[in-house]
């Protein structure tokens, strides 16, 4: 059997020991740097990963109750933004007010379907930010080859938000302004199908963003031998097992990206409960 046989015999077969090498140089951007100094030949993932010497049990089980914990997290999070920006007045010193969007919001145009409508932006990026959070978490591992550097982590969200408008825009319009949403109980979860169609355009944007902090997290925890256990997504076991065997280069950050990262992941935790607390607590009381 020749060397390609075999490497594609390997893939196949699966385990966290099927390292295969795809091709030179890596996915990197803007100069990131790696612990080795030579290029390094990118390994393909197999299609089934072994962790501990077999294959996760119950796995897609365990990935759809992840995918649940993804969209509650990502649509929170829009929960939160949109209430403290929109909503909530924030007091100054002497009694004054520093901002207080409320009436301009509620206002904004003049015309009858912007009252109903108005918060089915909020609604709709909840389903955008919800489905690729579940992307993430069931990601494909094409994606495990592409990186990307701190100033494109730091403006995803704002990224995410332009690329969504236009088309969160459109299915508003066509279904606020035109009336075309499909007949029967599809109307009330119009801002899902709208949300999930803006996720599958923005996802290409989305992907490489996503993959780098999940990779971040997996590579801090090589070095220190700290192994991802359950409940911790499959996903992320399945990388560890799999770097680890294939002994594949773990990158040097640096202490900026780091903490970049921190940031944003707490941020993140942060609106998702506050969020939590607008939509399960605040809204029900009024």
């Amino acid at each position: 059997m020749s060397a390609g046989a075999r490497a594609g015999a390997d893939n196949r077969g699966g385990g966290a020991g099927r390292c295969v090498v795809a091709a030179l140089g890596g996915r990197d951007e803007e100069g990131d740097r790696v612990t080795t100094t030579e290029a390094v030949a990118e390994l393909q993932p197999p299609r089934h990963i072994k962790v501990n010497g077999r294959r996760i049990h119950l796995r897609w089980v365990q990935q759809v109750a992840w995918s649940v914990v993804g969209a509650a997290i990502g649509a929170y999070m829009v929960s939160a933004v949109y209430y403290l920006i929109t909503q909530v007045r924030w007091p100054g010193t002497g009694g004054h007010t520093v901002l207080y969007l409320k009436p301009a919001w509620d206002h904004l145009l003049p015309y009858k379907w912007w009252k109903p409508g108005r918060h089915d932006y909020r609604d709709c990026y909840e389903a955008v930010f919800a489905t690729l959070f579940i992307r993430s978490i069931i990601a494909k591992k094409k994606y495990w080859g592409h990186r990307v550097g701190w100033l494109r982590l730091a403006t995803a969200p704002l990224v995410i938000f332009v690329a969504a408008f236009p088309i969160i825009t459109l299915g508003i319009w066509l279904v606020d302004i035109l009336h075309l949403g499909p007949p029967g109980w599809l109307v009330t979860y119009q801002a899902i199908l709208i949300g999930f169609v803006a996720a599958q355009v923005v996802h290409r944007i989305y992907a490489p963003v996503g993959n780098t902090v999940q990779l971040f997290f997996v590579e801090q925890a090589i070095p220190g031998q700290h192994r991802p256990r359950w409940p911790l997504p499959p996903v992320v076991r399945e990388r560890y097992a799999w770097m680890t065997e294939c002994r594949v280069p773990v990158k040097d950050y640096g202490a900026w990206f780091t903490v970049l990262v921190s940031v944003m992941v707490a941020v993140l935790l942060f609106l998702a409960a506050y969020g939590a607390y607008v939509r399960l607590i605040v809204a029900k009381g009024r």
